[in-house]
C-alpha cells in the first residue's frame, strides 16, 4: 500500500513533477560544479590532487549558471523555490547554499535577490535552527576552507559582473 502524503514534496501534477525535478537537478548539478570549483583551489586539495586555477574559475562560473536557472525559476510570491510548501528542490538547494555560505565563507552574489531572501526564510525554519552542520567540522578543516574566493583569486561578484557585460557567456 502506498500512502501519499500532502501536499507532495515532487508536485501534484506531471507539469509540477517535470518542473521540481529540473530544479532539483539544477540544484545538483550546481553542487558538482561547487566541487570542482573547490577541488582546483582549496588548499584542503593541494597535496592530493592536481589543482588547476583555470578550471576553478571556469567551475565557479558555471556554479552561477546554474544559481541563474533556480533564480529565474523562483516565483517571489511563493515562500519556497517552487510553489508554496517545500520541495526537494528546497532540500537539494538548501545544504549547497549553506555549506558555500558557512563552510566556504562565500555569499550569493547580490544578482541572486530571490535566491538570497529564499536562503534566509528558509534558515529559519525549525529543522534548520536547531542544527549546527558546520559544527562537525574540525576547526583545521575549517580555516582551510574558509575563503575559497580568495584562494581562487577571484569573486563571484565579479564573475556576474562579467556575464552582465556579456563578457562571459
Amino acid at each position: 500500500m502506498c500512502i501519499k502524503h500532502s501536499p507532495s514534496m515532487i508536485g501534484e501534477t506531471a507539469i509540477d513533477y517535470a518542473k521540481v525535478i529540473r530544479l532539483t537537478t539544477m540544484a545538483d548539478e550546481a553542487n558538482t560544479i561547487l566541487a570542482i570549483w573547490n577541488h582546483n583551489i582549496s588548499p584542503i586539495f593541494q597535496e592530493r590532487e592536481l589543482q588547476f586555477k583555470d578550471a576553478g574559475y571556469s567551475g565557479a562560473y558555471y556554479f552561477i549558471k546554474r544559481l541563474d536557472v533556480l533564480e529565474t525559476a523562483i516565483n517571489g510570491s511563493h515562500e519556497f523555490i517552487y510553489g508554496n510548501s517545500p520541495t526537494i528542490a528546497d532540500c537539494v538547494t538548501f545544504p549547497l547554499i549553506m555549506f558555500l555560505d558557512e563552510f566556504y565563507d562565500v555569499r550569493l552574489p547580490r544578482r541572486f535577490k530571490k535566491l538570497n531572501a529564499w536562503y534566509e526564510r528558509f534558515k529559519q525554519r525549525d529543522s534548520i535552527t536547531q542544527q549546527n552542520y558546520i559544527a562537525q567540522y574540525p576547526d583545521s578543516l575549517l580555516k582551510l576552507s574558509r575563503g575559497l574566493e580568495q584562494q581562487g583569486g577571484f569573486h563571484l561578484e565579479e564573475i556576474c559582473e562579467r556575464i552582465e557585460e556579456n563578457l562571459l557567456n
